[in-house]
């Protein structure tokens, strides 16, 4: 659900006000902002005084480590555990938030279910035992089925969660299995409870209604669960009510039907006393929609295994489609596997989220995205999102700036590019078409105008960074020339420009954070070169070629006055970020005609100020550093051929994965947990997605460079490096490498032949003694860290042999 919306917005200001919340907390211009610090100021007053077994694991954790034993005033919010995963189906428009335990949110409106048990009459909250005895585990990567057993006694119990859609409806399955291993008749407890807390912390519940003929509990208005079998006992309480375990251990014919609270916590727990004949076996369905459904909707969902079993396929389905990664590393393949996953539950979600327009630094991590789902070969996902991209930013240009639209439109050409669809080119080229045309006349406009102008921005106040959480405060202000400049300027230009084409706003002063942008211009304008083409426009095409060695030419004077303009302020923090910026945006997309020491003060910046022991570290902030902005540090080491470097940030990065082989957003660095932030970062996924695949397979205009920055020990590791079904824009490439009786060797799979094929191996191979099989080297070359050989393939199968 959209973080922003009106209701949400309203119950959390009218719980907080009941709760007594400190008014400072109201005050802010974004929605979000708010209801994250209404949230911690409900953290505040509901948990400082709250018993054991009604705080989230979080909350619990901090609790443990403080002193006193209780949460602390400080301890407000989830900044030491914030690592949770997320459960969804493959691009579906909804998802729940889980974490280790198993509290999961489907709708936020409707707080969190969780599952208590009792075990020879004392109760049991998963929250409140051993990590390893409540853990939910994933049963595996390719299934995204997660599950959790315990034997009480005679019983085990199975809980398995899962995403599950009827009628394009989606929701949250909970599956509880109950099976007696013993000879005699047993009975076992268990309690399904709606709370109104969440990895985040309160989610105000102001009411509850329990309806037995539908067999539902409704929450705030709304279906919260839906369940296959009635309980024996119905408890409508609050969370801050002391009496409430030992009310529902008692109870076992209550049947409670409404119940509400201003204070927003209340609590529905449905108690199911269970007979188990010897060796029998039975199981319950709990099913929350994942989106807004009330009592009179028509109920979609069916509660069967058959829901699991489609589930699960699906995400084999999507598992065997895409780019298959499996790594000497062991750690990195369920991490792969994972950031796929994560990105293809996530994606449509945050597309949907009700944003109509996107600034540069939101439009640049969508690119991100758009690319690692190319890279990563989710092919028929990469399409869809793209469609429904155009559909929300192209049609409607006035709302997103030109340099916003230049990384947009990039990332949704990345699927033409990487898997040459003219069905969907020619379904978007009207699109294209108008925005190129429109682009040619802003670079042209802005070549000129600026090219007079000559002005430099103050870097203090031009910079900024591509993490859009790091730049909240530091948005720099822009200028732009009116409308009549504009058409004047252009005129001159081209003298079939008319008054209705809209206005583009061109700065006045250009800084660092302006290469940034330009680099992604010229991105666009590269990729734009090839759509065009591909579609016989031929006339726009050529005039974009042209334009694009312009603008080329004039980037690289730009990024000469800048250099001098930097060059002594290497300790301004934003100056520091968007130097990181600069360094990723070479790396995904070619350096161009960046001036060399412009380049070399960016890299040097960026480690002498925000890189601590392999992270980036939030300027101004001790114990906040993101979990995964390193990571395009590694892939611009990949892009300059700095291996070493590459596999130690990535190595530090795999000590910061969760339990289910994620990265939270931001992490605290002494416990390697998730600060703040997203717990399961779609950001952070695209961005280990683009580096492991950059490690193994990259592209260098029509060559294809293979291995440039695996580890040295992956080439004679017992454990075969083998990876399937890379999209290039020469097509699919399969490589692996692995021992045979004798010999090491490295087979590469094309289904096109590039014109050379660089092979990267350790420095301490002997390049004299190896052997290419279908092409003929035409090149060996070892320089200080870097070995190759250049080869010219000759077939669509060219293996590299070296002694063992």
């Amino acid at each position: 659900m959209d973080l922003t919306d009106d209701n949400l917005i309203e119950r959390f200001r009218r719980v907080a006000r009941n709760n007594k919340v400190p008014s400072s907390s109201f005050q802010h211009s974004s929605a979000a902002l708010e209801i994250r610090d209404l949230q911690v100021g409900l953290n505040k007053v509901v948990y400082t005084s709250s018993e054991s077994w009604m705080l989230p694991a979080w909350a619990t954790k901090q609790a443990s480590i403080s002193k006193s034993g209780s949460i602390s005033e400080d301890a407000l919010s989830n900044n030491m555990s914030q690592n949770w995963i997320t459960i969804g189906g493959v691009g579906s428009s909804n998802y729940a938030i889980m974490d280790e335990t198993g509290l999961v949110t489907a709708n936020r409106e409707c707080g969190s279910i969780d599952f208590w048990f009792e075990d020879k009459g004392s109760m049991v909250f998963p929250a409140l035992v051993d990590r390893n005895e409540s853990r939910i585990e994933l049963y595996s990567p390719d299934d995204q089925l997660f599950e959790w057993r315990k034997f009480f006694g005679a019983i085990e119990v199975i809980r398995q969660i899962y995403h599950g859609t009827s009628s394009g409806r989606e929701a949250l399955y909970n599956e509880i299995h109950l099976k007696n291993h013993s000879l005699n008749d047993t009975e076992f407890v268990f309690y399904a409870v709606l709370r109104p807390t969440s990895v985040r912390g309160v989610e105000p519940l102001e009411s509850v209604e329990y309806d037995s003929a539908q067999k539902m509990m409704i929450s705030n208005g709304y279906v919260a669960m839906l369940f296959d079998k009635l309980a024996s006992s119905i408890v409508l309480s609050t969370a801050d009510n002391p009496n409430l375990i030992a009310t529902i251990q008692e109870e076992n014919d209550r049947k409670d039907t409404e119940f509400s609270s201003v204070k927003g916590l209340v609590t529905a727990v449905l108690k199911y006393r269970v007979n188990l004949a010897p060796a029998e076996s039975k199981k319950y369905f709990f099913v929350s929609p994942l989106s807004r459904m009330t009592k009179t909707d028509e109920i979609p969902f069916k509660m069967n295994t058959n829901v699991r079993d489609e589930y699960v396929g699906m995400w084999f389905d999507f598992a065997e489609k895409t780019t298959n990664l499996t790594f000497p590393e062991v750690v990195l393949n369920d991490a792969a596997l994972q950031a796929k996953a994560v990105l293809a539950q996530q994606v449509d979600t945050k597309l949907n989220s009700g944003i109509s327009s996107v600034g540069s630094t939101e439009s640049i991590e969508w690119a991100r995205v758009f690319s690692a789902l190319c890279r990563s070969g989710c092919s028929e996902l990469a399409k869809e999102l793209a469609l429904k991209a155009i559909r929300k930013w192209f049609s409607d240009e006035k709302e997103t700036p030109p340099n916003s639209q230049s990384s947009l439109i990039w990332g949704i050409l990345q699927y033409f590019f990487y898997f040459r669809d003219m069905t969907f080119l020619k379904t978007i080229s009207p699109l294209i078409g108008a925005y190129y045309s429109k682009m040619q006349l802003t670079i042209e406009a802005r070549i000129r105008v600026q090219s007079e102008s000559g002005d430099l921005a103050d870097e203090s106040v031009k910079s900024g960074s591509i993490h859009g959480k790091i730049r909240e405060d530091s948005e720099p202000k822009e200028e732009f020339l009116g409308v009549d400049e504009i058409l004047a300027v252009t005129a001159e230009l081209r003298e079939d420009i008319t008054t209705d084409v809209a206005p583009v706003p061109i700065r006045m002063q250009f800084g660092l954070r302006d290469i940034v942008d330009s680099l992604w211009d010229l991105a666009a304008l590269r990729i734009g070169v090839v759509s065009l083409e591909a579609l016989e426009m031929t006339q726009l095409a050529e005039s974009l070629c042209s334009l694009q060695n312009d603008y080329a030419k004039w980037l690289e004077s730009k990024s000469v006055r800048v250099y001098q303009s930097v060059v002594d302020q290497a300790d301004d923090p934003d100056l520091s970020l968007a130097s990181l910026d600069l360094l990723a945006a070479i790396a995904l997309l070619g350096k161009g005609t960046i001036d060399s020491s412009l380049e070399q003060w960016s890299l040097n910046t960026t480690l002498d100020n925000l890189m601590r022991r392999n992270l980036v570290m939030i300027p101004g902030e001790e114990k906040r550093f993101s979990s995964h902005l390193a990571l395009r540090l590694a892939h611009y080491y990949v892009f300059t051929l700095r291996k070493s470097g590459t596999w130690n940030i990535l190595r530090r990065a795999i000590e910061l994965l969760s339990e289910y082989h994620t990265l939270p957003e931001f992490v605290d660095p002494h416990s390697g947990a998730g600060h703040s932030g997203d717990g399961c970062s779609m950001i952070a996924a695209a961005d280990l997605l683009i580096l492991l695949r950059e490690m193994v397979v990259s592209e260098m205009e029509s060559d294809i460079v293979v291995l440039p920055a695996i580890p040295d020990e992956w080439y004679t590791s017992p454990t075969p490096l083998l990876v399937d079904r890379i999209p290039l824009s020469l097509g699919e490439v399969d490589i692996e490498v692995g021992a045979s009786t004798n010999q090491h060797q490295i087979e590469i799979r094309m289904t096109q032949l590039p014109n050379e094929l660089e092979i990267h191996v350790p420095t301490y191979f002997s390049l004299p003694m190896m052997k290419v099989f279908g092409g003929g080297i035409v090149n060996r070359v070892k320089e200080v860290g870097i070995a190759y050989i250049r080869a010219l393939p000759m077939s669509n199968t060219v293996i590299a042999t070296f002694h063992r």
